[in-house]
């Protein structure tokens, strides 16, 4: 079998794997990698002679490349949304003490890092390693599910805390309505 028709192969599978993976969280990120697969299928026809055979290397290598994009593509558009879920929450909840009840939040926190640095080494052109991808992933999703699995207990937290910051507006309120009453009667 001709080599690169073996790297396309395996290519092609690595890029199906991690769209497969990020489709499971979300579908519409995938349709940038769907498209290069597609691509890359495209001038995987277009390098096999009558035979079957493949005799066309530029052809290999252009599927090849369109795998390559198609690998980046998922793991970056995963990456994007699973950070601006994260992110999302971290907004939501940055009043509270979240680590009160997601004990490894700050481990969290060092996940959706690793993945903001891993986009910005794809975008600079050096890749993103597959392997840490899925395993960065993995992290980002659970986290995300622990998040939503204690979503009433931050909710509890932010109900307390905006309740105490209204008594202590309110205690504010009364005290400077005291001191003005002893001014006026001061005064007056």
């Amino acid at each position: 079998m001709n080599p690169k028709l073996e790297e396309l192969r395996d290519r092609y599978a690595l890029a199906e794997r991690l769209s497969k993976q990020v489709a499971h969280f979300t579908r519409e990120a995938i349709i940038p990698a769907q498209n290069e697969l597609r691509n890359a299928g495209y001038h995987l026809l277009k390098a096999l002679d009558a035979n079957g055979q493949a005799n066309a290397d530029d052809q290999l290598d252009k599927a090849i490349d369109h795998c390559d994009r198609a690998i980046y593509d998922a793991a970056e558009a995963g990456l994007v949304v699973v950070i601006d879920r994260l992110n999302d929450y971290f907004r939501q909840y940055e009043s509270v003490s979240m680590h009160e009840v997601i004990p490894n939040i700050a481990t969290i926190r060092g996940w959706v890092s690793d993945g903001v640095e891993m986009i910005t080494d794809g975008r600079e052109g050096d890749g993103i390693d597959s392997l840490e991808f899925s395993s960065l992933f993995r992290h980002l999703i659970d986290a995300v599910h622990t998040i939503e699995h204690h979503l009433h207990e931050l909710n509890q937290l932010l109900k307390k805390e905006r309740r105490a910051a209204r008594l202590f507006y309110l205690a504010v309120l009364a005290c400077a309505a005291g001191i003005a009453n002893v001014l006026f009667r001061v005064i007056g």
